[in-house]
This record gives structure tokens, sequence and C-alpha cells, in this order.
């Protein structure tokens, strides 16, 4: 998402157990815990998961900075498995804290007896607490390999949100249609191996 846009890096968090994880993007240096802002949007984008004992710290400290700064409204972006999807279920779920404005216009709630869980969870503990308006998108995606259709969703509720943000979903759906082609291929070819299979041979 964050390539997408025309993004300004405007700082980087640090851990004690900063994971040992980094990338070049656009010829520049990508770490795992970075601050980005568009027009008057700031964007956290954690590459990875945080260190187990650091995920309560991280998300209390990212919470009191968002308030202490008086941000308008915090949206936070996970993903719920798609084994879990009604036929006749929406693309995603939300779970708002009690103070943000009409979560109805985002979407429906996520379903009782289901829990989000993680640092997602904690940073809508402590946004909970402090009565400040927080939603998370949970589009339904696939936890086995990367959905660049879920995340598609989640962007196209952003692009309503914040009109100015404006991003492109093509590139997001060509690559959901060539990974989904992929994925068509294989189970093809294992259907085909099984078929050429006879009962009771041995196969190395």
């Amino acid at each position: 998402m964050v390539e997408a846009l025309d993004v300004k890096s405007i700082g980087y968090m640090e851990t004690d157990q900063l994971p040992s994880f980094v990338s070049l993007e656009n010829n520049r240096l990508s770490l795992p815990f970075e601050f980005f802002k568009y027009e008057n949007l700031v964007i956290f984008l954690a590459k990875v998961q945080p260190a187990q004992s650091e995920i309560n710290e991280i998300t209390k400290t990212l919470v009191n900075w968002v308030v202490t700064n008086k941000f308008s409204e915090s949206i936070l972006i996970g993903g719920l498995d798609s084994k879990l999807k009604e036929e006749d279920d929406e693309t995603h779920k939300i779970v708002p804290t009690k103070t943000f404005s009409n979560p109805e216009r985002i979407g429906s709630n996520l379903d009782k007896g289901l829990f989000v869980t993680g640092p997602l969870a904690l940073m809508l503990i402590y946004f909970e607490m402090m009565n400040f308006p927080a939603c998370a998108i949970l589009p339904y995606c696939e936890r086995e390999r990367p959905d660049p259709r879920a995340a598609a969703t989640a962007i196209q509720i952003l692009n309503k949100l914040y009109p100015k943000l404006k991003i492109d979903l093509e590139k997001l759906y060509g690559d959901a249609k060539k990974i989904e082609e992929e994925i068509g291929l294989i189970l093809k070819q294992e259907r085909e191996m099984r078929e050429r299979e006879e009962p009771g041979g041995m196969y190395v």
C-alpha cells in the first residue's frame, strides 16, 4: 500500500529486540517498523511480527503516541481466516471501539464468538480504554499464502474513508489473479498425477 503512494518516510520504531529483518525498496533500506506520511495521514507499517515479549509495550506506546498527538481516529488492518466465511458473507468484518463514529459505513461487526488476537487486539484494547475512536478492518484472507485480493478489499475501504488516497487496485487484483492461476495449475497437476497412479503401486 505504501509503495503505491507518494509518501515520505518520517521515522522508525526502535525496540530492544528489533527483528533482524531488512530489505531494499526503491533504492533505500526498508526497516521492520516504519512511519510514513501522506497528506494528513500517518501510516505505521510493521513488516514483521514484534518479539512476543515486546508486543504489549510496543502497542501501548503506539496508542499513547496517537492519543497524545490528537489524531482524529485510527484504522487498523488485519485479517480473518477465509475458512470462517459463510456463503453470503461480506468480504470483511470490522471491530470498532465504542467511540468510533458510524461503524456501519465500513461494514458489519465481527460475529459473536470470534476473537481478535495479537498486536491488533492489544491496540483495540488500549484505544477502548482511552475512549479513542478506532476500528479494525478484517478482510477474509488465506492464511497459507499472500492474499492480494484481501489487501485490495482493505484498501478499497480506505479509499472510501479517505478520498484523497485514490490508491490504484489494478496491480493487486492482477497479482491475485496470477496467484489463483498458479494454484489452479498446481492442483490440476496433482490431480493428474493421482489419476495416473495405479492402486497398490510403489512410488518414489
